[in-house]
């Protein structure tokens, strides 16, 4: 079930979120002694700021339940025991996570390393060989499971009996069901974190992730089996508010804009170390190759979500093909998202009008593969722009969004913008001339320090050494719990 709710501002979705779980039941707010509470509050965060509450029959509660339980029996490779434990959410943080790991490899050498999946990562086909957390629940976590989908219904009760008063009838019964689902997940994925730290016993344990509910489930897990945590940077981190509550040991980050962002999100800056983005390291030495003929337009995609809604992709789709129009022949490359298949794009692409001389192609290379050689990058407002800029190719942030305000890293010069076909074509006419490309390129470069520190090859060697330092920190290996 979906309930519409009206989607709060960032900041008023992080009061009203911190506020319902302070006046939750908070006895019933955790598993095993292990507390929900600040991940439960991210998950409400979510869900005011999208305005989106689901709801499942306690049928399907308890079906997911004994699915987990189930899914503990399931055959599996061993955890060793590891002096780092790198969470994996995502195959692609596995890729992220190569270049800090061959740089580990060389500063600790003596260090064992291991890697566990959940999330995404946990059904990723090329991750086969790494274990798998839901493989590894262990058996002293049914009772307490069990308990808690009992409890779902009693806890739906108390929820709206407590939120109705703040919220309103219809929200605050919705909020209350979508909750107390949530509630049952995070307990399960609570306990499957607690097992595998309890296998792999980690003096650290890394993750990619500040926003999500593994953020605030993680650290507490950590500490009870007295291990430190340590959040890997894999984007730029952009909002104070979907950050707050976070509370890793030590947080990793990009650059001073990113650093800048937590402490406004009440990060304390002793907890703060720039490390660069080790992703784009390999990627500068590649950089300033010749543009291929025929011209190679890559438009970056996005994740559907919020914003990003699938008219949006489709509109940045036209003016990308509008702008390789302009410099016909030419090739428009779509990268779909890293969590997404290319098939997610395929009505997309089937209906979408191409002009005579423009080839529109879905790729299932990484993006890292395309840039080199590029004509243009062309994306929203992603991430993606740092990339090409790095690998010297310009970036263009099709704004698309009527009475949004113009894109960040076009607003700072890091990004070219085009509001239509009309302004994509100009830009990318504009990009022919060979000393217009080069002064719009080295532009862009001087601009990306603050968001990603210094920008000379060695960010995997800075997180490889943080990850050393915290090694030496922590303790001997990480205290068995229960």
């Amino acid at each position: 079930m979906t309930d519409g709710a009206a989607p709060l501002d960032d900041a008023a979705a992080r009061d009203l979120a911190r506020e319902l779980v302070a006046l939750a039941p908070y006895d019933s707010l955790a598993v095993d002694g292990i507390d929900l509470a600040p991940a439960l509050e991210q998950v409400i965060f979510a869900a005011l700021r999208a305005g989106q509450l689901r709801s499942w029959s306690a049928a399907a509660t308890c079906a997911r339940v004994a699915g987990a339980v189930l899914g503990g029996l399931l055959p599996d490779s061993q955890i060793p025991v590891r002096d780092l434990l790198v969470i994996l959410l995502s195959g692609v943080h596995h890729q992220v996570f190569a270049p800090v790991m061959a740089a580990l490899a060389r500063v600790a050498p003596s260090s064992s390393v291991g890697f566990v999946r959940l999330s995404r990562a946990a059904r990723d086909p090329g991750l086969a060989d790494i274990p798998r957390a839901d493989r590894h629940m262990r058996r002293r976590f049914v009772p307490a499971l069990v308990r808690l989908a009992r409890q779902r219904s009693d806890l739906q009760a108390a929820f709206r009996t407590t939120w109705e008063t703040r919220l309103g009838a219809t929200l605050g019964q919705s909020l209350a069901a979508h909750a107390s689902d949530a509630l049952v997940r995070l307990g399960i994925e609570a306990v499957r974190l607690d097992s595998v730290l309890q296998l792999a016993r980690p003096r650290v344990v890394a993750v990619y992730d500040e926003i999500n509910a593994y953020a605030r489930l993680l650290p507490i897990v950590a500490r009870r089996h007295g291990a430190l945590s340590l959040d890997l940077p894999h984007a730029e981190v952009a909002n104070p508010h979907a950050v707050a509550g976070v509370s890793y040991d030590w947080m990793a980050v990009f650059g001073r804009r990113a650093s800048g962002v937590l402490q406004a999100g009440g990060v304390s800056a002793d907890r703060i170390v720039e490390v660069g983005a080790a992703r784009f390291d390999a990627l500068l030495r590649q950089s300033g190759a010749t543009p291929d003929s025929p011209r190679r337009i890559v438009m970056a995609a996005q994740y559907q979500t919020g914003a990003m809604t699938g008219e949006v992709r489709a509109a940045i789709l036209r003016i990308a093909v509008a702008a390789a129009g302009a410099v016909q022949p030419a090739i428009v490359q779509i990268r779909p998202h890293p969590v997404e298949s290319p098939r997610a794009w395929s009505a997309i692409a089937s209906t979408t009008p191409v002009p005579e001389g423009v080839q529109l192609r879905i790729e299932d290379a990484e993006l890292h593969e395309l840039l080199p050689g590029a004509f243009a990058l062309l994306t929203g407002w992603s991430n993606s722009v740092f990339e090409a800029v790095i690998a010297g190719v310009p970036a263009i942030s099709a704004h698309v969004i009527p009475g949004n305000p113009p894109v960040s890293f076009a607003a700072e010069g890091i990004a070219l913008q085009a509001t239509s076909g009309e302004e994509a074509a100009a830009v990318a006419t504009r990009l022919t001339d060979t000393a217009a490309r080069e002064r719009v390129t080295s532009s862009a470069r001087e601009r990306l320090e603050p968001h990603l520190g210094p920008i000379d090859g060695h960010a995997a060697d800075r997180t490889a050494a943080l990850i050393n330092r915290l090694l030496e920190l922590a303790p001997g290996s990480g205290s068995p719990h229960g």
